[in-house]
């Protein structure tokens, strides 16, 4: 069945692709270059509504039909069936708050809002909460208060993560597949699949929309609703396989969770707590958009896009070997080996781009004109 989904997701959101581009063309709606762009021709950035439909639309058909024909045993096997309902609900708010954003610029408070109220709606109904910190610390089970708070932080750091990292072509939709990946291969190990279909469902659309972003003559952005909805489908799933992992442990190779989610999504951690302390030390709003960003640094120093992304790909992948390598260790020297080689590699590049431009700020480096011919 995963091959169907993959096919449909990727079929359908091929067709929405072509129609968003001609309808964001003909009306002009699209995103024009600026002082922080690498582009250099007007692009539509709407994505993300190609993106929302046919992953929601593939994998509501897909989890209805398995559903239906397995109805029993279906609901035995999801621990909370609503759960399914609250996500679709969640996701479907903060679509509509990417979109309204990337036609009227919403401002970031009002933005941020909308993204609690659409972490509210997920959570609280099911109360789906991160109540175990897995001993790290010597702490097992939350307080129901620190859980409730814990796992708003998770779900909007991630969120905000992969919205800020949506800087250069394929990065923010390439990480979505390598985590989607991840998840649904451990999802299908434990016979969750239900959340098995929203992974490749998602994956599907993610490489259905590589086409158009990579693309010289009908290019698309994803815009904030595409990474927004990247963002919150790649959160769901983390908090989804650390409860199920602490469940699954006995029948399962994975343990220590949260070392295995600090590989899979250390890219966009790394980068944007990087960034927003960055911000905030020099007295700026934490989401004021800037070339400050890991990418850009590679950027900078000479690489394309899909040079950039690749390497950023191989980082993660890496990681995740790594981590699977050294899993008989401790979970404290687990998550400070990984910890330590996820943070220390991310840096490389910003210690190398500070050496080479040392005399020049991030906003008055622009890349090289092959760079920007060929992105």
């Amino acid at each position: 069945m995963i091959p169907l989904v993959i096919f449909v997701s990727f079929f359908a959101s091929r067709q929405a692709y072509k129609l968003i581009h001609f309808i964001g063309i003909s009306k002009r709606l699209f995103s024009k270059p600026n002082s922080r762009s690498s582009h250099e021709i007007p692009v539509p950035q709407f994505g993300g509504v190609g993106l929302y439909f046919s992953t929601c639309i593939t994998a509501s058909v897909f989890v209805a039909l398995i559903a239906f024909n397995n109805f029993e045993s279906f609901f035995d096997m999801v621990d909370k069936p609503g759960g399914v309902l609250a996500f679709i609900s969640g996701l479907t708010l903060i679509f509509y708050t990417g979109f309204v954003d990337d036609l009227i610029d919403m401002k970031a408070w009002v933005k941020f809002l909308f993204q609690f109220t659409s972490v509210a709606i997920v959570v609280l109904p099911t109360h789906g909460y991160l109540d175990n910190f897995f001993e790290i610390f010597g702490i097992d089970t939350l307080p129901n208060t620190i859980a409730i708070i814990f796992t708003f932080f998770v779900y909007l750091l991630i969120i905000n993560a992969f919205n800020l990292i949506d800087g250069i072509d394929g990065l923010a939709s390439s990480l979505g597949i390598s985590a989607s990946l991840f998840f649904g291969v451990y999802f299908s190990f434990i016979n969750r699949y239900d959340l098995v279909i929203l992974n490749f469902a998602l994956i599907g659309s993610l490489v259905g929309f590589l086409f158009s972003n990579f693309s010289k003559t009908k290019k698309l952005f994803l815009g904030d609703s595409g990474s927004m909805v990247i963002g919150i489908c790649i959160a769901f799933q983390s908090v989804q396989f650390m409860g199920l992992s602490l469940k699954f442990e006995d029948a399962s190779i994975i343990s220590h969770a949260p070392v295995y989610i600090l590989s899979v999504l250390a890219y966009p951690l790394i980068d944007v707590l990087r960034v927003m302390l960055s911000r905030i030390s020099k007295k700026k709003s934490p989401f004021m958009p800037d070339r400050n960003h890991i990418h850009h640094k590679l950027i900078d120093l000479g690489m394309s896009h899909i040079q950039a992304t690749a390497l950023i790909i191989f980082y993660t992948l890496s990681l995740i070997v790594i981590t699977f390598a050294t899993k008989n260790l401790s979970i404290h020297w687990h998550l400070l080996l990984m910890m330590t080689l996820a943070l220390g590699l991310a840096m490389f590049p910003v210690a190398l781009h500070k050496a080479r431009f040392r005399s020049q700020s991030p906003e008055n480096i622009k890349p090289s004109d092959d760079v920007l011919k060929t992105s």
